[in-house]
């Protein structure tokens, strides 16, 4: 499923999809969202992407100094995202089993990623285990006009905020919650995604 066709597909060049234009400014936009927080919550140092996509985060987080890994399960598009820039670390993964050591990273990021794992708790027991004891965790998940998912066959998941905060709090001690770039709603048609920030507790129970 996540292969060109996900990621390019019949989309305009200019307008749509994770070779857009649109998109490249739009993540601009939002990457200077994820600064802030990375700042105002620490995680400096080390950083995995779960779910980099084309690793256009990956880039960002590098110029502003950090050891940024990232991941995806899509051949197409790590050997797409190797192609645009050769300095890029990035390797072929699944979500439910992250090739890396336990507690390696400072911080680990999941943008638009969840929803899509077959097996959330697992996912969410890796991202805890790659990063270290308080350490911090950034995802966006969908939590608004959740009826227009169902349209994405690539979203298993259609939760609601609560849903997700308490799941996360299973795993997590949540930090922050806000929407992000809420007129995209309004743009695309598509679902507005949340941001929530999240610390990575030593002792936690899982469920």
């Amino acid at each position: 499923m996540y292969e060109k066709e996900y990621f390019a597909g019949d989309y305009s060049p200019i307008l749509f999809g994770y070779v857009s234009i649109f998109y490249r400014i739009n993540s601009w936009f939002r990457f200077r969202r994820i600064a802030a927080l990375i700042r105002k919550y620490g995680g400096h140092g080390r950083i995995l992407d779960v779910g980099c996509a084309l690793g256009h985060s990956l880039r960002r987080f590098r110029s502003i100094g950090l050891e940024s890994v990232g991941c995806d399960i899509s051949a197409w598009a790590t050997k797409r995202a190797r192609k645009m820039n050769l300095k890029i670390n990035i390797v072929r993964a699944d979500a439910l089993f992250l090739p890396f050591r336990p507690k390696i990273f400072n911080a680990t990021t999941a943008f638009e990623t969840l929803e899509h794992c077959s097996d959330l708790s697992l996912a969410l027991k890796e991202i805890r285990r790659v990063t270290k004891s308080n350490g911090l965790v950034l995802v966006s998940v969908p939590t608004t006009d959740l009826n227009n998912t169902q349209g994405d066959k690539s979203h298993v998941w259609h939760m609601s905020l609560k849903e997700w905060l308490d799941l996360f709090r299973k795993y997590f001690r949540v930090l922050n919650v806000e929407f992000f770039l809420k007129f995209m709603k309004y743009v695309d048609g598509e679902t507005c995604n949340t941001f929530i920030a999240l610390r990575s507790m030593e002792k936690k129970t899982d469920p």
